[in-house]
């Protein structure tokens, strides 16, 4: 009988022994008392503001070990009406810090505590409520990471022009498809970006659209409702009259409702008030043969009737076209042996300036000659030829350039070769390095074109201070080639007369990926 109380006595000690190593560093009684402090019954934070809770946990008389637990914070979102995809996973250490990817809307919350050892859970319930809504004036920069798209959003104050205070980073993540109820996940390489005044049959009543372009699919944002997505209702199909094409590879917009939008080598047009519809291309021909269209639309700002120049790659020769067109026609000038209907030539580049009452300028190449053409094009559809110049000589490096711009105050090309950023006046035909680069590579230099608020308009005019850094700079983005995913920059760069230095008067953004695409929302308000 006493062997047999010795033998219970020590398998008694054992167990005890067990269940002490089991427990850590804590009794039993401890892990009982655990308390948390400093975390809120609710907590109110703004749509895309960052969420932060510190709280503070104890563990009776012990000191507590926050190593021998885990964390996890998450809400429930029961509008999906889906419970298994309802929780939305927010951090994994005790201080919270994240900017939620969630709508506006009021959230229940929790964070799970788990000791480690014993398994024991504590939860500790608040409510989040996210509240507001996202500007709806400021610049988009479209980039690249891996090749994948990025969109992010540096928001605008009407207060302060141009300021760009509040910064989204991958503001589609906070944009729901009202189908499918989970966030936007641009498919495909990211390509343009377009923002216009538009409707379709689908929904004709009139509203504001960001229209991201990758290289698989065109998405639609309703801008006006609060950057609202449905990708049945805003589906870029909707504007075809029988599917074709699916996608675009950039816009061209002349008015609300007028656009044009290039794909594949071929242009297509859509004007609502006519019931226009994308089909047919316009670079067809009578016997119903097509032909292919340079990447490069020159179209006056502040145009009704979608007035729009075009190349026909395989005649060689400058199209025009407007909203009643269901073909282009050639433009027809001689100067010379030039001819605009018959040039010869490659075409290298093409665009538009509102300088010079509305030009259209191209590069064309014969050979190894390159040639600077310019068309004198208005906004209320008037053409002549300007002038052809042989630029071979007087263009440095221009065989190796990859990217150009024009100014729309001064008319001034610029242009991007061997590290150096290059400024040409086009009249005295006086060429300067207007920027070095030090290295960094170019992806996208352009000036930006606006179909609400372009130079003569009304509303342009209401909102000079905010209008004139947005209008007469040249956009610059480049990247450094040893980190393409972090080292994105854009730079706006104001032009000056008299061929002057250029200004920085909007702030750099920084920290994309390789920049594809910059647009500034054409809100009036």
């Amino acid at each position: 009988m006493k062997k047999n109380l010795l033998i219970m006595l020590f398998f008694a000690s054992v167990l005890a022994v067990s269940c002490n190593k089991d427990l850590g560093n804590y009794s039993y009684s401890e892990l009982d008392q655990m308390a948390i402090a400093d975390f809120p019954d609710t907590v109110n934070i703004k749509v895309g503001d960052e969420l932060l809770i510190s709280p503070n946990l104890t563990l009776g008389n012990g000191a507590y070990n926050p190593e021998e637990f885990t964390y996890e914070w998450y809400s429930y979102d029961y509008s999906t009406g889906n419970d298994s995809k309802a929780r939305i996973f927010l951090g994994k250490e005790l201080t919270l810090k994240t900017i939620p990817k969630m709508l506006v809307g009021q959230y229940r919350s929790y964070l799970k505590v788990t000791h480690v050892t014993t398994g024991r859970i504590w939860s500790y319930k608040y409510i989040l409520n996210i509240d507001g809504t996202f500007g709806k004036v400021g610049w988009f920069v479209l980039s690249a990471k891996d090749e994948k798209a990025h969109l992010d959003y540096f928001q605008d104050d009407p207060k302060n022009w141009n300021s760009n205070g509040t910064v989204y980073r991958d503001i589609n993540t906070f944009w729901n498809d009202q189908i499918t109820n989970t966030s936007i996940d641009f498919q495909g390489e990211p390509v343009s970006m377009e923002i216009f005044y538009n409707r379709d049959p689908v929904v004709p009543a009139v509203k504001s659209y960001l229209y991201v372009n990758t290289k698989s699919q065109t998405y639609k944002i309703n801008q006006s409702d609060g950057f609202t997505y449905n990708s049945v209702k805003n589906n870029f199909k909707n504007e075809t009259a029988s599917g074709s094409p699916a996608s675009a590879e950039f816009l061209s917009p002349s008015d609300d409702f007028a656009n044009l939008a290039y794909k594949d080598n071929n242009i297509y047009s859509y004007y609502y008030m006519l019931n226009k519809y994308y089909n047919v291309p316009l670079n067809n021909n009578p016997n119903g043969t097509v032909y292919r269209v340079a990447p490069f639309i020159a179209m006056p700002m502040g145009n009704f009737y979608l007035y729009s120049m075009y190349y026909d790659m395989d005649a060689k020769r400058f199209m025009r076209t407007f909203y009643t067109s269901a073909r282009g026609t050639v433009v027809n000038f001689q100067s010379g042996d030039f001819s605009t209907a018959d040039t010869k030539m490659d075409m290298v580049w093409m665009s538009h300036t509102a300088a010079f009452n509305g030009q259209t300028v191209a590069i064309l190449k014969k050979d190894s000659q390159y040639f600077l053409v310019r068309i004198n094009f208005t906004a209320n559809g008037a053409v002549s030829l300007h002038s052809v110049t042989d630029v071979t000589s007087i263009l440095t490096d221009l065989s190796s350039a990859k990217h150009f711009a024009l100014d729309n105050k001064y008319g001034y090309l610029f242009y991007v070769a061997n590290d150096k950023l290059y400024q040409f006046e086009m009249d005295t035909k006086t060429l300067k390095v207007a920027k070095n680069l030090n290295g960094r590579k170019v992806s996208l230099l352009k000036s930006e074109r606006l179909v609400r608020l372009h130079p003569s308009s009304g509303y342009s005019i209401n909102f000079t201070a905010r209008m004139d850094p947005v209008l007469y700079s040249i956009i610059l983005g480049t990247y450094d080639e040893g980190s393409p995913n972090t080292s994105g920059k854009v730079e706006f760069l104001h032009v000056q007369g008299l061929m002057g230095d250029l200004i920085q008067t909007i702030k750099p953004m920084e920290g994309f990926g390789i920049v594809k695409d910059v647009q500034y929302t054409d809100m009036v308000s």
